[in-house]
């Protein structure tokens, strides 16, 4: 995802709001699985995968938008 965003940061608009919201979901989909993995309590489990799947769906839009602005990098990503 990293990789990607960094061919795209070289577009005004992306490097500012897309790259960065791309970031920070995939940064907190890695984030919250691991503290699902640390859970005590089944809720905790589940409502932490919960905050993934949410996470992962922000993070799939913004890839998404940047597919749809830049046609011509779409083989950068694959969802």
């Amino acid at each position: 995802i990293w990789k990607a965003l960094k061919e795209y940061s070289k577009e005004p608009i992306l490097r500012d709001y897309v790259r960065s919201q791309a970031i920070r979901s995939s940064s907190s989909t890695g984030a919250n699985y691991k503290a699902a993995c640390r859970a005590k309590l089944k809720a905790d489990f589940v409502n932490k995968l919960k905050i993934v799947e949410e996470e992962t769906d922000d993070l799939i839009f913004f890839l998404e938008i940047l597919m749809e602005i830049m046609p011509d990098n779409k083989s950068n990503i694959e969802l």
